[in-house]
């Protein structure tokens, strides 16, 4: 069996957590961009969409050349593209500036992705599932922490002086350069291996059967952190409070990402897909329906389940195409998390309709379809009753 670098996955996690840092810059200086360009809602929310197109769909592409090149080139290069062009915001001059700024940062994030996850996941060794859910986890950190990082910059030096916040980016790429490995010479794929080909051919239905999960799951997380803050403004919350909201799903999301990888490795990976589709909906609606700090309650137990299959996902992915985790990472968190952003646009046409609160409710429902889905999903050789029968002997013992 092989052997589980845990120092290896944790210098992985953290390069996750500084770009993924980066990649949550732009929301809180919305207000702001508008302001300084004069610009409208709708070039407002392109500027959202083009960052997260980019650093999304073009991960299947980083994927395929970070399976074929040194593991050092993408996840470097990808977190200092990340850190100098997203910290470059404020100084951009113009509309088209601002574009070109973000999209340059968005291809460092997408760059870092793909061959991160391979990282992590090759570095769990036989405890995969741990790789893969501490590297999810410090992506959500990362996206926690980037608005209070840039807020911290903008308030002490103003909009002009971004460019202070890549700094911490620029140490954490050293140190990924330092305490990274290469890849070893047999690691290197290409899309006419033979070998490649057939196992996606021979998994393709099941890789399908995951891919449509990550994108039903990754619609009601993208429509969640979006329309959270106007929801609890709708009730009667302050700008903070709704604010607090995001924060505090992805905070306990965060959680739920590292346990769930764990859980994965004893007691399944089908398991806790389909249990974490199945139990966060009544969660959802409840933190929907409910007032208070009640709301907030049931908001990070939907946020603790939702994302604890995250990783889950990309090493089922992995496992399948053994031979390209580059690849088969980049699909499922950059493809699919790239499609299921789109749907943010309807599902504001939705609430411009029928109110955030029934836009939402409706999206919640959608998690029937990927718990129905992971069903059918192979079932794990190691049932979640089997791991709990040698809990229970274990105590006894």
């Amino acid at each position: 069996m092989d052997k589980t670098d845990k120092g290896q996955i944790i210098t992985v996690a953290a390069g996750h957590l500084m770009v993924d840092c980066y990649a949550s810059l732009l929301s809180p200086l919305l207000p702001l961009l508008i302001n300084k360009f004069s610009l409208s809602l709708a070039l407002a929310g392109l500027l959202t969409s083009i960052t997260n197109a980019i650093s999304s769909l073009s991960q299947p592409l980083f994927g395929y050349l970070s399976d074929r090149f040194h593991t050092r080139i993408f996840v470097v290069s990808g977190l200092l593209a990340a850190s100098v062009f997203m910290s470059l915001i404020g100084l951009a001059g113009s509309y088209p500036m601002l574009l070109l700024v973000l999209t340059l940062g968005g291809v460092g994030i997408s760059a870092f992705h793909p061959q991160g996850a391979s990282m992590a996941g090759r570095a769990g060794g036989d405890r995969r599932g741990l790789g893969m859910s501490l590297f999810s986890t410090g992506g959500n950190l990362g996206l926690a922490a980037g608005p209070i990082l840039i807020i911290f910059v903008v308030s002490n030096f103003g909009l002009d002086k971004t460019y202070w916040a890549l700094l911490p980016g620029i140490i954490m790429a050293i140190f990924l350069y330092r305490l990274t490995p290469r890849a070893p010479k047999d690691s290197r794929v290409s899309l006419e291996n033979p070998t490649l080909t057939k196992q996606i051919s021979k998994n393709f239905t099941h890789l399908l059967l995951i891919w449509l999960i990550v994108v039903l799951r990754s619609m009601v997380y993208v429509g969640f952190t979006t329309f959270l803050p106007l929801f609890f403004r709708e009730r009667g919350f302050s700008l903070m409070a709704g604010g607090a909201s995001v924060s505090v799903f992805l905070l306990l999301g965060a959680l739920g990402g590292m346990l769930g990888g764990y859980v994965s490795d004893r007691a399944g990976r089908r398991n806790v897909i389909l249990y974490s589709s199945m139990v966060s909906l009544p969660l959802f609606l409840a933190a929907l329906k409910s007032g208070g700090l009640l709301s907030y309650l049931f908001l990070a137990l939907a946020g603790v389940f939702l994302l604890s299959a995250v990783p889950v996902n990309v090493v089922m992915a992995q496992e399948l195409v053994p031979g390209s985790a580059g690849i088969a990472s980049s699909l499922i968190m950059g493809l699919a998390w790239g499609v299921a952003a789109v749907g943010a646009a309807p599902l504001g046409a939705l609430a411009d309709r029928l109110g955030v609160g029934s836009a939402l409710t409706i999206l919640t429902y959608t998690l029937v379809m990927p718990t129905l889905i992971a069903a059918a999903l192979p079932k794990d050789k190691r049932g979640l009753l089997t791991h709990l029968k040698l809990l229970v002997a274990r105590v006894r013992a």
